[in-house]
């Protein structure tokens, strides 16, 4: 009895050896165990160059998945903000629209080749893309339950391109010869907003805010920009504050839009590729890379530290492109 008694006890003891080292070799410093802070819920979509990707990382599961790889030469992406629906540009001729729930994968072939830029609303329901054509090119719809395709603009010698979507599904706003643009409806007006062809990015939560690639933001209630920032593209974190990133040194930002309290979020020595800010607002996930290895860092924005650090990529050229962080999507019945 004495010896069994024994045994079981070397055997719990090198349980914990061995835990203690798989522990100490992770490449992960983020998660629930040895006294690290809870890993943020949601999923973060992102896609990669070198080789060309889509990816999709469950960040309280640490499980990183291929949504489209380099067979289907995605060249742009975009998902909806209830986190349903994944639609891409698949090669020269086709979009691709995934069902995150479920996976469920549908291809469509548009009557004009899919050009710069594609948007899905806000509940995966419509696509906006980039329309190319011989004389130019205009904004085209897809329908997605019904694979149904539409005009949304006219002319294609306006060169119409790079849709965005609000939060809330209309407006959207795109970007043409002779300025930035944005309708209300499939039948509304379009109005205006810049002289310079200037690329919409992000609206803001509640719709009343655009951003633009130029590092501008404009008050849609008045129709005019309100807020320049140095010259980074901005990211909305709530109704009326931004993340942003500067071009020179890829150090990212934070401003109120009245631009009175500026202040660094991450720092030099780790400067950002890429960033997403979560849908709630409290937490903001960057690509570092350096070297050879492509990293991600999550942090708790209030806190100002990382709740998470992890190699995602290593001895390769693989750089991230764009990315989204989407609450996990729940499936339901379209």
């Amino acid at each position: 009895m004495k010896s069994l008694k024994l045994s079981v006890t070397l055997i719990a003891v090198l349980a914990v050896l061995l835990c203690w080292g798989c522990s100490k070799n992770s490449t992960d410093s983020g998660g629930n165990g040895n006294g690290a802070p809870p890993r943020p819920p949601g999923v973060l979509y992102f896609s990669s160059a070198n080789p060309a990707r889509i990816y999709q990382y469950d960040i309280p599961a640490d499980r990183l998945q291929a949504l489209a790889d380099e067979n289907q030469s995605p060249t742009d992406f975009s998902v909806s903000y209830d986190g349903g629906a994944m639609a891409y540009i698949s090669g020269d001729s086709l979009i691709g629209v995934i069902d995150l729930p479920t996976g469920n994968r549908a291809f469509f072939t548009p009557p004009e080749r899919p050009g710069e830029g594609i948007a899905v609303d806000h509940n995966g329901g419509l696509a906006a893309f980039t329309a190319r054509r011989d004389s130019g090119s205009v904004i085209a719809l897809l329908n997605i339950p019904g694979g149904i395709f539409t005009n949304f603009t006219g002319d294609p010698q306006v060169n119409a391109a790079a849709p965005c979507f609000s939060r809330q599904g209309f407006p959207l706003a795109w970007r043409q010869n002779d300025g930035l643009y944005i309708r209300s409806g499939l039948n509304g007006a379009n109005i205006r907003l810049d002289s310079q062809p200037q690329t919409p990015r992000d609206f803001s939560p509640a719709g009343g805010f655009l951003a633009v690639e130029a590092g501008k933001v404009f008050d849609l209630a008045f129709q005019s920009a309100i807020l320049t920032v140095f010259n980074g593209s901005p990211r909305f974190l709530d109704e009326r504050t931004v993340l942003y990133q500067d071009n020179h040194t890829h150090i990212i930002y934070k401003s109120g839009l009245d631009a009175t309290s500026v202040e660094a979020v991450t720092g030099v020595l780790q400067p950002a590729a890429v960033f997403a800010p979560s849908p709630d607002g409290r937490f903001l996930a960057y690509f570092h890379t350096v070297s050879d290895s492509t990293r991600l860092i999550i942090q708790n924005l209030a806190e100002k530290r990382n709740v998470l650090e992890k190699t995602l990529f290593s001895g390769g050229n693989t750089t991230v492109e764009t990315a989204f962080w989407r609450n996990k999507p729940i499936e339901k019945r379209r």
